[in-house]
């Protein structure tokens, strides 16, 4: 059965490729500005970026043919802890015992030290059993998809071993397969930023995490972006599907950016990736979707090659305007789609065009997907990122650092008006 989430982002991708002016960056050429180096110099730590469990139950908790986790969230608490996050994945059986299969988003753990090693060893004991975890290091520099293959192939990986996935990943990330002390290992190496700017969440096709590079949620993240905000992020990961941890990871990795220390790569700073991307959207139009009176989405640009949105969609408060909402999430100068839905199954639409009446701020969603982001709190950054260091992440064309619902006295929001032509 479709949900209605997933018909709206039906709708939503449908009206994107429909437009003459419609906001495509699959194009978008990250390095055009950068100056050409080689490889990818290591910057921080290896650390444990995430890892998959299965969580054991028993035939008992199985109702009418379905699981009942429950205490899942505690179960996981008591064994990792509070810092971790928790995403359920599936349910099923391993073999005939009933388990929950979920991901668990580790804190930027130092696997050199920091006792996660200890803690996966652990997991049996506690009814869970390891399914795969990544080894993570981020570093400097950037390439792509089609630079970093052939540069694999030169250097003997089969053709067969790098996956065919660019209709999923893009240009800016490709995956290969080997192996580590006879376990497989997925290999992924991809432009951390462009990630960001893109796709938000590997799982779903619209969805927004712009605001980590203004307010990261962790101060490792915030380091790293600092750390490279002028030559760029790439970021290597290696997933190793082992029911157990392996240990000399790091001799592992260390040996993957031996083999890639000769490949064509580019140090270009967020400005300049954030250029490239201005370069594909500038004066094309934003879409967003109002259905049922409640439900607004909405699509800064999206990638035609993945299917991945730039946006979010939310149900809006009782007391909130629509058209207030798409004038804050409208550019300056540029076309906005609004395309409205009186019930989820509405065969024809209104279709309304319209354009900012007066230049502002564009927002973003704040780092739990509101509509309303917190205006204190961008205000404080605009006083802690000195240098200009606001500008190098998301550049002045039309939009600038995201503001929220409770305004200075001198602020107010942009109107839009009807546009006579669709954009």
């Amino acid at each position: 059965m479709t949900t209605l989430k997933t018909t709206i982002n039906t709708y939503l991708l449908s009206w994107l490729k429909s437009l003459e002016a419609s906001p495509d960056v699959s194009e978008a050429q990250y390095t055009k500005y950068g100056d050409e180096v080689t490889g990818f110099e290591p910057c921080g730590f290896v650390f444990m970026d995430s890892c998959i469990v299965e969580v054991k139950y028993s035939q008992e908790d199985v109702k009418e043919g379905r699981l009942v986790a429950a205490n899942l969230n505690k179960r996981l608490n008591d064994v990792f802890g509070s810092t971790f996050g928790f995403k359920v994945i599936s349910k099923g059986f391993r073999f005939t015992t009933p388990v929950v299969k979920v991901k668990v988003s580790a804190p930027f753990v130092d696997i050199d030290g920091g006792g996660i090693f200890d803690l996966l060893e652990s997991l049996p004991k506690h009814g869970m059993y390891l399914v795969n975890y990544d080894i993570t290091v981020d570093c400097k520099f950037i390439s792509t998809r089609n630079i970093v293959r052939e540069h694999l192939l030169n250097k003997g990986v089969e053709s067969s071993d790098i996956l065919q996935d660019a209709h999923r990943v893009g240009n800016s990330c490709i995956n290969w397969i080997s192996k580590y002390k006879g376990y497989k290992v997925r290999n992924k190496l991809y432009n951390k930023y462009v990630q960001i700017l893109e796709s938000g969440e590997v799982r779903e096709a619209l969805t927004s995490k712009l605001s980590e590079l203004v307010n990261p949620s962790h101060k490792v993240f915030a380091e790293r972006l600092e750390d490279c905000r002028d030559v760029g992020l790439m970021r290597l990961e290696h997933t190793i599907h082992s029911s157990k941890p392996l240990h000399g990871c790091e001799e592992f990795v260390n040996n993957t950016l031996l083999m890639l220390e000769d490949c064509k790569s580019f140090s270009a700073s967020f400005a300049d990736q954030w250029k490239a991307l201005v370069d594909e959207i500038y004066n094309k139009a934003v879409v967003c979707i109002f259905v049922n009176n409640r439900y607004f989405a909405y699509c800064h640009w999206y990638n035609a090659q993945t299917g991945k949105m730039q946006g979010i969609q939310k149900a809006i408060g009782a007391k909130d305007n629509i058209m207030d909402i798409v004038a804050n999430f409208s550019f300056n100068g540029r076309p906005t789609l609004l395309v409205t839905y009186p019930t989820v199954d509405c065969k024809e639409p209104k279709v309304e065009s319209f354009k900012r009446t007066t230049a502002n701020i564009t927002l973003v969603p704040g780092p739990k997907s509101s509509l309303w982001p917190n205006a204190v709190t961008v205000v404080e950054q605009r006083v802690v990122q000195k240098g200009g260091h606001q500008q190098a992440l998301l550049l002045p064309q039309g939009w600038d650092l995201p503001l929220g619902r409770h305004q200075p006295d001198h602020w107010t929001f942009p109107d839009v008006q009807a546009m006579p032509n669709d954009p």
